[in-house]
């Protein structure tokens, strides 16, 4: 029983991996529209020196790319988090595989022919008791 709860365990840690795994994408998608927002607004703020065009507008854009830099980095240092969380669970899934696969070694075929052996064995000796 206690290899069956393992087991279901086990499943249910590779589901949650799983999760974890997606919100890793699904940040990592959001870093990258971040970069691209970063790039256009450098783009702009380079054509507004270019043109000439006032300085509050380029402040503007200054303080735009400033709050995205800062919060691009947050972002990535959470990633870098659940991306060395998300390593060691793996570590340790592995470890308990492992385990689990060396205590389901021992029952071969000669195991379940022993037990056939000890049922063949219990039914006759419960048989010559009732006949008692």
């Amino acid at each position: 029983m206690n290899l069956v709860h393992q087991s279901l365990s086990h499943t249910l840690n590779c589901k949650q991996m799983e999760a974890l795994k997606a919100s890793t994408e699904k940040r990592q998608k959001e870093v990258n529209r971040l970069n691209d927002i970063v790039l256009d607004l450098s783009t702009r703020l380079q054509e507004q020196s270019a043109d000439g065009q006032d300085d509050e507008k380029l402040m503007h854009l200054q303080q735009q790319m400033a709050l995205l830099n800062r919060r691009q980095a947050t972002d990535n240092g959470e990633r870098l988090k659940q991306e060395d969380k998300l390593q060691s669970r793996i570590k340790s899934l592995g470890i308990e595989n492992e385990r689990l696969r060396n205590e389901l070694s021992s029952f071969d075929l000669e195991f379940f022919e022993q037990l056939e052996d000890l049922k063949y064995n219990y039914s006759a000796a419960k048989r010559k008791l009732d006949a008692q």
